[in-house]
C-alpha cells in the first residue's frame, strides 16, 4: 500500500474551507447581532472519516481533515415555551389593566372631583334647601348640583361606552393580526420544508419564524409541535391554526342579545298613546291608535317601533313564534328602558323596566369551532368588552334609573314656591340622556320642596325626603352611594389584581428573556475570540498548505539533481 501523495493536501483543504466557513458565519452573526429575534449560528465539526487500508504505512490509521457535517442554530425550545406562555398570561393581565384604568380615571375618584363627592354634594344640596326653602340662591344650588351629578353620570357613561367600541376595534385588530401571522407561518413553513429536505438548514427563515410565534404568543395562548422536516404545527385551545403549509381563520361572531317577549303579540288590542314607551320615547305619540286585530298585523307594531328607531336606539321583529323582539343598535352595551301599561304589555309580552342588552362576541375556526379560552390579549379583550364593560355600564343605568324613579317621585308630589306640582326633578331614562328639567333650571323657583301647597315657602320637608334617599335601601338592599361604593371597590379590586399580577408576569418574562438571549443571543466579544481563533485556525492550514507543496516540490524537483 503506498500513501497516497496528496494526502497532506487534502487534509491542509479541509481545514481552510472549514476555517473560511466558521469565519463566514461569525461575520453573520456580527452583522446580526442588533437584530431583534435573531438566533447565533454555529457549525458543528466534526474528523472527517479515515481511510481504510492505510495501516501498513500508519499505526492505527490516519484521519483525512475536518468536516462540517450541519449548521447548529442555537436555540433552546423549552425556554421558548416558557417565555410565550408568561408572555400570553402577562398580555391577558396588562390588557385588562389597561381598559380597567382607563374606566378608573373617567370615574376622577383619584381627584377632587370624582362622581361619587358630585353624588354627595347632591343630596347635602337638599339639605342644605329644606333649612331654607325660600331662598333662591340654595335652590340655584340645587339645580347645580343636579346638573353636576347628571354630567358625571352621563360622562361616566359615554366613556365607558366608548371603551367598550375601542375594545370591540382591539379585538378585531388583534384577531386579524392572528390571522395574518398564521398565514405567514404557513407560508415559512412550505420555505423551511423545501429547505431542509435538501438537506440544509434555513436558520434565518427559522427565526423569522420564531419571531412570528413570539408575537402571536401574546395574543394567544398556544401550543407547537415541531416536525422532522421543519415545520410547526401551532394549535389554540386545541383549534388548529397552523398545520404544514395550511393555516385556519379565526373569525370574530357577534350575536347581539335580544330582549324577547315571553308570549306572542296579544290580539285582539289597541295601543294607544302612552302605553308603549321605550327609552323615553312615546312609540304611538301624535298617531291614531294602532288596530292590532289578528296575529298577522303584529308586523304593524314592529313598523311603528322600527318608525322611532332613530329616536330609541332600538330596533324590534317577530321571532318564528310571533314573540316580539327587542334589539339595540349600538355597537356596545344597550340601554332599554319600558314603560307599558297594561294594554302595551299584553301586545309586547314585554314587562316594563331597566334592560341592558350587549352585543357579545365569540370567536369560531371553521365550521362551529368555538374557541372557548384562547388565552392572551385576545381572550382579555373579550372578557372586558362582553362583561367587564357591560357589568359596569349595567351598574351605572340602575344607578341612574334608580336614582331618575326615586327623585322624581318624591318631587312629583311636592309643591314649588308657586304651589304647582306634578313635574319630574330629572328629564331621561337612564345616564345617556339623564338631565335636570329644562323648565326648572330656567326658574329654580320651580323647585318642588314643600309637602303642602297652602304653606309652601317655609316647607322643606320634601327635600328633607329626597336627602333621606342618600341613605335608603334601593338598589338590591344597598343606598345609592354604598351601591357606587361598591362599583368603585369592584374596580378598584379588578385594578389591583390585574396590576400584580402583570407586574410579576412581567418580571418573570423579563427572566425568561434573559436566559434566552444568554443561550441565542449574540455576544461580540464570543465572536471576536472565535473569530481570532478560527483566523489562527486557518493560517495555520495554509501553513501545513505550504509546507506540502514545499515538500513535494523537493522530491519532484530536488532528488536526483
Amino acid at each position: 500500500m503506498v500513501r497516497p501523495a496528496f494526502l497532506g493536501f487534502n487534509i491542509a483543504r479541509s481545514a481552510l474551507f472549514t476555517q473560511q466557513q466558521n469565519l463566514d458565519l461569525t461575520g453573520h452573526n456580527i452583522a446580526n447581532a442588533g437584530v431583534e429575534g435573531y438566533s447565533r449560528q454555529r457549525l458543528h465539526l466534526q474528523a472527517a472519516p479515515d481511510i481504510y487500508g492505510l495501516g501498513a504505512i500508519y499505526p492505527g490509521s490516519v484521519g483525512q481533515g475536518v468536516q462540517a457535517d450541519r449548521l447548529q442554530r442555537l436555540r433552546d425550545e423549552f425556554l421558548d415555551k416558557e417565555y410565550r406562555l408568561k408572555t400570553q398570561e402577562q398580555s391577558y393581565y396588562q390588557t385588562r389593566l389597561n381598559y380597567s384604568e382607563r374606566m378608573e380615571t373617567s370615574l376622577g375618584e383619584l381627584g377632587e372631583s370624582g362622581l361619587g363627592l358630585t353624588i354627595e354634594k347632591f343630596f347635602n344640596s337638599f339639605q342644605e334647601a329644606s333649612l331654607r326653602p325660600d331662598d333662591r340662591a340654595l335652590r340655584q344650588t340645587v339645580v347645580a348640583a343636579g346638573n353636576d351629578l347628571s354630567y358625571g353620570l352621563r360622562s361616566f357613561f359615554e366613556d365607558v361606552y366608548r371603551l367598550q367600541e375601542d375594545a370591540d376595534r382591539d379585538l378585531t385588530q388583534s384577531v386579524d393580526r392572528a390571522n395574518q401571522i398564521s398565514m405567514q407561518l404557513a407560508q415559512l413553513n412550505e420555505q423551511i420544508s423545501l429547505r431542509v429536505n435538501l438537506g440544509e438548514t434555513p436558520g434565518d427563515l427559522m427565526d423569522q419564524r420564531d419571531r412570528l410565534l413570539d408575537e402571536i404568543g401574546s395574543l394567544l395562548k398556544i401550543q407547537i409541535q415541531t416536525f422532522e422536516n421543519g415545520t410547526v404545527q401551532v394549535q389554540s385551545d386545541g383549534k388548529a391554526l397552523v398545520s404544514q403549509n395550511v393555516w385556519h381563520a379565526i373569525e370574530l361572531r357577534r350575536e347581539p342579545d335580544l330582549l324577547r317577549g315571553q308570549n306572542p303579540v296579544g290580539f285582539p288590542a289597541t295601543l294607544n298613546s302612552g302605553d308603549l314607551v321605550i327609552n323615553g320615547v312615546d312609540i304611538l305619540g301624535s298617531d291614531p291608535p294602532l288596530n292590532i286585530a289578528a296575529a298577522a298585523n303584529a308586523g304593524l307594531l314592529v313598523n311603528q317601533i322600527n318608525l322611532r328607531t332613530g329616536q330609541t336606539g332600538v330596533t324590534a321583529a317577530l321571532d318564528p313564534s310571533g314573540r316580539l323582539i327587542l334589539t339595540g343598535t349600538g355597537n356596545g352595551s344597550n340601554l332599554i328602558n319600558l314603560e307599558v301599561t297594561g294594554t302595551g304589555l299584553t301586545l309586547t309580552g314585554l314587562a316594563g323596566g331597566d334592560y341592558t342588552l350587549t352585543n357579545s362576541t365569540s370567536l369560531q375556526v371553521g365550521d362551529s369551532i368555538y374557541m372557548n379560552q384562547p388565552g392572551g390579549k385576545i381572550e382579555s379583550l373579550l372578557d372586558t368588552k362582553t362583561r367587564i364593560l357591560p357589568d359596569t355600564l349595567n351598574r351605572v343605568h340602575q344607578l341612574a334609573a334608580s336614582l331618575i324613579r326615586r327623585v322624581n317621585t318624591i318631587h312629583s308630589q311636592a309643591f314649588d314656591l308657586n304651589g304647582q306640582s306634578n313635574r319630574p326633578f330629572f328629564t331621561g331614562t337612564n345616564p345617556s340622556n339623564l338631565a335636570v328639567s329644562g323648565t326648572i333650571q330656567a326658574d329654580p323657583a320651580l323647585l318642588a320642596l314643600a309637602a303642602d301647597a297652602s304653606f309652601p315657602p317655609g316647607d322643606g320637608s320634601q327635600a328633607r325626603a329626597i336627602y333621606q334617599l342618600r341613605f335608603q335601601a334601593t338598589i338590591g338592599g344597598e343606598s345609592l352611594e354604598d351601591y357606587y361604593r361598591t362599583l368603585v371597590t369592584t374596580m378598584g379590586n379588578t385594578i389591583g389584581q390585574a396590576r400584580e399580577r402583570s407586574e410579576t408576569l412581567d418580571l418573570v418574562k423579563a427572566s425568561v428573556d434573559n436566559q434566552r438571549q444568554s443561550v441565542s443571543g449574540v455576544n461580540l466579544d464570543e465572536e471576536l475570540a472565535n473569530m481570532l481563533q478560527f483566523q489562527r485556525s486557518f493560517s495555520a492550514a495554509a501553513r501545513v498548505m505550504t509546507t506540502m507543496d514545499e515538500m513535494l516540490n523537493q522530491i519532484v524537483n530536488g532528488l536526483g539533481a
